[in-house]
């Protein structure tokens, strides 16, 4: 499967937020509760607007979303990252449409993330991920 990844734009908001909403209900079947409740369509809409939301098309299907921005989407006090001073990009909201996980989708949205980050000047990507996900810890 070869993707096509591209900045999110508002018309793709509702088929995020539906992805979003798809990989939370799959995360709580596998007993994680971290994304029980739907993404608000709010931060959604703000994150295409900052340029900071992406997709993943293959053959013009939906198959994946991610956020990539040069600030973390929150405050971390204390900072867990080694050397924090470093400059960074925050990778959060990776999901792939749970039917077609484990076909390689995440390594390939992995490459992409990592060239953007090159592009943008970075020399790390940070994200934070559930401890107890044996799977995506190591991921």
């Amino acid at each position: 499967m070869t993707l096509a990844v591209r900045a999110a734009t508002p018309a793709d908001a509702g088929a995020v937020y539906a992805l979003l909403a798809a990989a939370g209900r799959a995360l709580a079947r596998e007993g994680f509760r971290n994304w029980s409740e739907p993404y608000p369509l709010a931060l959604l809409e703000r994150a295409i607007a900052e340029g900071a939301l992406f997709v993943a098309h293959d053959g013009g299907a939906l198959v994946a979303t991610y956020a990539l921005r040069l600030a973390p989407p929150h405050a971390y006090d204390p900072e867990p990252w080694p050397e924090p001073s470093r400059t960074a990009m925050y990778l959060n909201r990776m999901a792939v449409e749970p039917e077609l996980q484990r076909r390689g989708i995440g390594k390939q949205l992995l490459a992409a993330i990592h060239a953007h980050a090159v592009r943008e000047g970075a020399r790390a990507i940070r994200c934070d991920v559930v401890t107890a996900s044996e799977g995506l810890r190591r991921f």
